[in-house]
């Protein structure tokens, strides 16, 4: 059995923006900030908790580039 996780890595190497839906409350994700050298810093998933409501919709690593329709790639 291949996780979500373990398929979306395995296809790294293309970009996709995706709108993922979430539900109020916590959400069980650690929110880091990535420091790529040559292009400014994004803020990714660091990591899940084991009980995250988003497990089956993130994975670490994945950038966060919006929340609620506003622009978050350059906020710390």
């Amino acid at each position: 059995m291949t996780s979500f996780c373990g398929q979306q890595r395995m296809a790294s190497y293309y970009t996709q923006d995706l709108a993922v839906l979430a539900p109020p409350g916590k959400l069980g994700i650690v929110i880091e900030m990535e420091d790529t050298g040559c292009t400014p810093s994004a803020n990714v998933v660091g990591r899940l908790r084991i009980s995250s409501v988003m497990a089956n919709q993130v994975c670490p690593g994945d950038r966060i580039v919006a929340i609620d329709d506003e622009d978050v790639r350059h906020m710390s």
